[in-house]
């Protein structure tokens, strides 16, 4: 029979111990050799405990554990940047470098300005400065408008002050800035709504081919129409 006996402990402090059965017939074979230790891999890598050399006719001891390294903790993500705000708009320019000057009448605010401009730019710098392209309603502001711009007056130059009447799409169909209409057909036209008009005797006429603006020539107070194209002083009022 097998005779069964305790072997002695071996392995790592802590385990169980592990029973060993002798051989039979032969003597009593010496203690299994200790287990090696498995070391902690430093940083990770894995380390190997060597067997034990086992006793003279004893069984080899166990091989050691495999040591596991921790794994390292992953850096923390770092923080994104805020956006830049966006830079601050550049501040509006101001009216045109035309100069004007000023002057009230009826109250109402007017600027003659001293330069020799197309209707459509002299419109544009009006409406630029907060006011419209002249209207007159009545032969006062008529006379007034004249008699206070003080620009070099030639009918050989045709110097003229742009007023604010217009043909907006049809050759007759004359309208203030402001959108009134006041007359309707050529020279022998009629007013519409019985506003004021002043033209010029045979005037509206295209004589020199279209003529869609209103002006004013400076040496008298009666209207002509007029090339939109050709430069010309002008009047801007508030109303």
């Amino acid at each position: 029979m097998l005779a069964a006996i305790a072997g002695t402990a071996c392995g790592r402090v802590g385990y169980d111990p592990i029973a060993v059965d002798a051989g039979g017939g032969g003597g009593g074979g010496g203690s299994s050799g200790a287990g090696g230790l498995a070391t902690v891999g430093t940083g990770g890598s894995t380390g190997g405990g060597a067997a034990g050399t086992g006793g003279s006719g004893g069984m080899a001891g166990a091989g050691g554990s495999v040591g596991g390294g921790a794994a390292g903790t992953g850096g923390a993500a770092g923080i994104g940047g805020s956006t830049g705000g966006g830079g601050a708009s550049g501040a509006g320019g101001t009216g045109g470098a035309i100069s004007c000057a000023s002057a009230t009448f009826g109250g109402h605010n007017y600027l003659f300005c001293d330069g020799k401009v197309d209707w459509a730019t002299a419109r544009a710098d009006c409406e630029a400065r907060g006011m419209r392209l002249v209207r007159i309603d009545d032969a006062a502001e008529d006379t007034w408008l004249q008699t206070t711009a003080n620009f070099s007056a030639s009918m050989f130059r045709r110097d003229a002050l742009w007023l604010g009447g217009y043909e907006p799409t049809t050759d007759g169909d004359w309208h203030w800035t402001d959108g009134a209409a006041f007359w309707l057909g050529a020279a022998n036209g009629t007013a519409v709504g019985g506003l004021f008009t002043n033209w010029d005797p045979a005037e509206p006429n295209n004589s020199v081919g279209p003529e869609a603006c209103l002006a004013m020539p400076l040496n008298k107070t009666t209207w002509f129409d007029w090339q939109c194209s050709a430069p010309q002083y002008y009047a801007c009022e508030q109303y």
